[in-house]
């Protein structure tokens, strides 16, 4: 079967490729500016949204250029 599109926000595919490059809560915090609790709101969304059970799994729906594409990722760019 196809994959089934996913649509992730800007901040989510940001979130998402940080994580891909294997950055914690706290770094992905810093970089954006963000609070490590909201960085961990988004990426508990993001775990529940792609259905993964782990960050290694939700990195791996990404393709190698961080392109969306592969396991049916659409960035929606809100």
């Amino acid at each position: 079967a196809a994959p089934v599109d996913i649509v992730l926000t800007r901040r989510q595919h940001q979130i998402l490729c940080l994580i891909r490059e294997g950055m914690s809560n706290k770094e992905i915090a810093q970089r954006l500016s963000l609070g490590t609790s909201t960085v961990k709101n988004h990426v508990h969304g993001l775990l529940n949204r792609l259905q993964v059970g782990c960050r290694a799994e939700a990195a791996a729906r990404l393709d190698p250029d961080h392109g969306d594409r592969r396991g049916g990722l659409t960035h929606f760019g809100a």
